[in-house]
Order: C-alpha cells, then structure tokens, then sequence
C-alpha cells in the first residue's frame, strides 16, 4: 500500500466546529480557544441542547470516511485521465490496459481509504492496481 499525495484540492481536517455545524445547523456558538469539545460555548437562545461530545466525535468520523472515499475517487479519475490515451481510436488496447482501467473502476467497491490525521492532503490503505509498461 502506498500514499497518495492529493494536490487539486485540499481540504481542512474535520474538527469539532465542522461537526458542530452539521449537526446543529443555523444555530449560534463560539468555540473559546482550541478545536477541543470541551471549548464549545453553546449559546442559551438556541432551540435545542448542543450535541453530545460522542455526537461531535461520530459526526467527525463520518466526515473524515465520506472525505478519505471523495479523495479516493479523485485520485482513482486522475489515474484513468492519465490513461484515456490508451482508447484513441486509431489505437487498440492491450488486455493490461484493459484490466488495469476496470480495476481502477472498480477500486471504491472494496477499497477503505484513510486520510492521514498529520496530512489531510494524503490517502492511504489503499491497493491500487499496478500499471502496465
């Protein structure tokens, strides 16, 4: 398994004032220092009681795991645009190539990518196929 440096698009590590935001949308808080839970400053006129810290930990999760499957699919797209040369019309392509751009296809069906907590910007636990010389 290798990581992959993801370098069109980077994106914020989800932290407690993303999760926060989704769950409790429209509604007002402030954050009193570091991204910590135990910051949060819920404000008494909003309608609803503030989410629980495991809410705000499940919310985080659930971000960083639809994120690391976005990430997946860009890199997985950038792989095959790097390949569509390969189907030009006045080129027929090898069952290699074949296989490797189905098995790029077909990587989010089982692949469980992670994103790096120290790099937001790199995926990893993913086997990507190899490509054909």
């Amino acid at each position: 398994m290798t990581q992959v440096q993801i370098t069109r698009e980077r994106i914020d590590w989800p932290q407690v004032s993303t999760a926060v935001f989704n769950l409790r949308p429209g509604c007002t808080w402030v954050l009193t220092g570091e991204e910590l839970y135990e910051n949060l400053d819920w404000h008494d006129t909003n309608p609803v009681d503030p989410p629980t810290k495991e809410e705000v930990e499940a919310e985080i999760e659930r971000i960083r795991a639809d994120s690391s499957m976005k990430y997946l699919r860009r890199e997985r797209d950038r792989r095959l645009i790097d390949t569509d040369w390969w189907a030009v019309g006045d080129r027929v392509m090898t069952q290699a190539e074949k296989d490797y751009r189905q098995a790029l296809r077909d990587i989010t069906e089982n692949a469980q990518p992670v994103l790096d907590p120290t790099n937001p910007t790199m995926i990893s636990n993913v086997n990507w196929p190899e490509m054909p010389s």
